[in-house]
This record gives C-alpha cells, structure tokens and sequence, in this order.
C-alpha cells in the first residue's frame, strides 16, 4: 500500500520543520547509541506477539540471516556512519556554506545512523532503512575536501593509505571480519 521508504522520507520532512540544532542532533546520536548498546529495538520487535500490520518484518525476525546483528561498534559501516555524522557535526557551520542542501542532507544523515544503532540487533531493519536515509554520504565525503588545507594534505594522504590498508589487512586475513574479496578468496 506504501512503501516504507516514503515513510522514512515523510519522518525526515518532519524532522526539518523541527529545525533541531546541530547541539540538539549531538544528543539525538548520544542517546540513539546509548539505546542502541543497551536495548537495541528489534528486541522488543521480535518479543511481540504475531500483529497483522507487523507480519511481514515478524517474518524476517524468524530468519536467521535476516534477524542476526550487525552491532554497533563491531560494524564497519556503523563505525563510519558514527564517524562521518560527527565530522558533520564538528564542522556544521562551515560544510553548511559550501554544500548545497546541506540541511536536508544532514538531518538525513543523522537519522539513517540513529536508525542503524537503534536497529542493530535486527540486521534488516536496520540496514535497509538506513540506506534510504544516507544517500547524502558521497556528497558529504567529496565535500570534506573544504575542510583539508594544503599544509595538512600530506598527512591526510598518509592517513587514508595507511587506513586503506588496516581495512584490507583486516578483511584478507579474516581475523576480524568473515568478508571475503573475490581476488583474495583460496
């Protein structure tokens, strides 16, 4: 009947009537995480019992691919959500002049990491809504380029490299992540 992203949409719109500032948007994050640590939501969703309205995501929590976790701090995407969200809030009042619908973009944003560590312990939730939500990423991660200054470019190339390499040391060794990538799989 409608689809859930125009839903998630409809809450954004929402949102930005509230016009929350960005020290409202710190503790949103700092309680969406708190939540999320202590009694993430799909707990309570998978403990209700069978409702018509519910049947089709209460279907889901049966699966276990669907139903497991993907935590918070234990997630890779989660962790650059988190990441990402604070740099935006850091440098709110300077990426807000230089990207064009920033508002809308952020209050997106920050709503798709809320929903990611409030969902954590249903990985379909969770996952599938953020998505609709963070569609302003690469625009934020091509806009942080305002923020480097010439002096600092060095290090923030050494910085990324050795960050690039962490991450594909972690995941072809497996020592972490269970991921494979298809050059590296034996």
């Amino acid at each position: 009947l409608i689809h859930l992203g125009s839903v998630m949409f409809f809450i954004t719109w929402i949102l930005k009537k509230l016009n929350f500032s960005y020290r409202t948007w710190i503790w949103i994050l700092g309680i969406c995480f708190t939540i999320g640590m202590v009694y993430p939501l799909g707990a309570i969703l998978k403990s209700l019992p069978e409702f018509r309205i519910l049947a089709r995501v209460q279907t889901y929590s049966q699966w276990g691919e669907y139903a497991e976790a993907i935590g918070i701090l234990s997630n890779l995407a989660t962790l650059k959500q988190i990441f990402v969200s604070i740099v935006l809030l850091l440098f709110y009042n300077k990426l807000k002049g230089e990207i064009k619908y920033f508002d809308i973009l952020t209050i997106m944003y920050f709503s798709s990491t809320c929903w990611l560590m409030v969902w954590n312990d249903f990985a379909i939730v969770g996952a599938r809504m953020a998505t609709f939500l963070s569609i302003g990423e690469p625009i934020f991660l091509s806009g942080f380029i305002v923020l480097v200054t010439p002096k600092s470019r060095p290090w923030l190339f050494y910085i990324l490299v050795i960050v690039a390499l962490v991450f594909l040391l972690v995941n072809v060794k497996g020592k972490l992540f269970p991921y494979q990538f298809y050059p590296f799989v034996k």
